[in-house]
């Protein structure tokens, strides 16, 4: 039932007035995947930050989640090689006996 209440708040608009809802629902965007779209919500509801203790809980969600972006796209990004891998360096090599050479 709650899910139903939030997506017909969400479907009214109603979650960009109740920073209350606004957290259910940027929540529920980032547990979806879509992170960017629930750190736009809150941007937007930010603004109009009155007296009420749950604008400081949206505006804390705000940071640990953009933290949380920031730190998993530095993860995803892998460093570039700087030489290619081989088995053994080349001064490790025992000689082949076999060989033609």
């Amino acid at each position: 039932m709650a899910a139903t209440s939030l997506s017909t708040a969400m479907e009214m608009g109603i979650e960009k007035s109740d920073p209350k809802l606004a957290l259910l629902a940027a929540e529920s965007l980032r547990v979806a995947g879509r992170p960017q779209e629930a750190l736009d919500l809150c941007a937007e509801v930010l603004p109009k930050r009155t007296t009420d203790p749950a604008y400081q809980d949206l505006e804390q969600w705000v940071q640990l989640t953009q933290v949380a972006v920031d730190q998993q796209a530095r993860l995803v990004v892998k460093p570039a090689p700087t030489h290619p891998r081989r088995a053994r360096p080349a001064g490790r090599v025992n000689p082949n006996p076999y060989s033609v050479l």
